[in-house]
């Protein structure tokens, strides 16, 4: 099975590299982003990545381009799709889009390129993390604080840094902080809106 790749540059930031997949990524840049990684660029040079910059600056201009072209691609058989982004506003349409299929998730959205998997079968909320019991009371204790304290951080690198006070004399390693930040966006506590201002879902 073909994967087709939808990659929500703007939103996602820092992605250095893509890794080989049977399919195609389809990369949307933003009108006003200035610079990307050399590394990216160089790390597929086949013709699996078509390159898209948005013209236009309007609020969702890039996320309705996004939209576009899933829909055009939507007709191909044996196809799953994925849109790697942090923004909760594609998963009313990626909803829709598999309730026409009769339920069958052909649609998903990912935060992390480990997510993509050629098992359609394969859910993208599984973490390499997830049957960590060290992980869950790691992640666990970022929740309770997150659902206590009143002023929450605003964006993803303050989240971060947030995260890392909570751990103490712990220090916990980058890596475990970021994945926790993903697993916060998988298990859809936060997401990230046009704007890069995180939002809350946490009871």
């Amino acid at each position: 099975m073909k994967v087709y790749v939808y990659i929500d540059y703007e939103n996602m930031g820092k992605l250095e590299s893509l890794p080989p997949i049977d399919g195609k990524y389809f990369v949307f840049i933003g009108a006003e982003q200035k610079s990307i990684p050399t590394s990216l660029v160089l790390s597929q040079n086949d013709n699996t990545i078509e390159w898209q910059r948005i013209s236009g600056t309007g609020k969702n201009a890039l996320d309705f381009h996004i939209a576009y072209f899933l829909a055009k691609h939507d007709s191909e058989k044996e196809v799953m799709h994925y849109i790697l982004s942090k923004d909760q506003g594609f998963d009313p349409l990626i909803h829709f889009v598999n309730q026409t299929k009769g339920g069958e998730e052909c649609v998903k959205r990912i935060v992390t390129l480990e997510d993509i998997s050629n098992d359609s079968s394969t859910c993208c909320n599984n973490s390499k993390r997830t049957d960590d019991e060290s992980f869950k009371e790691k992640r666990d204790i970022v929740l309770k604080n997150l659902k206590k304290i009143k002023s929450k951080p605003k964006s993803e690198d303050a989240l971060k840094k947030h995260i890392q006070t909570l751990s103490g004399s712990d220090k916990w390693s980058e890596e475990i902080v970021s994945d926790i930040v993903e697993d916060l966006y998988r298990q859809r506590f936060i997401s990230k809106g046009s704007n890069n201002r995180l939002s809350y879902s946490i009871k």
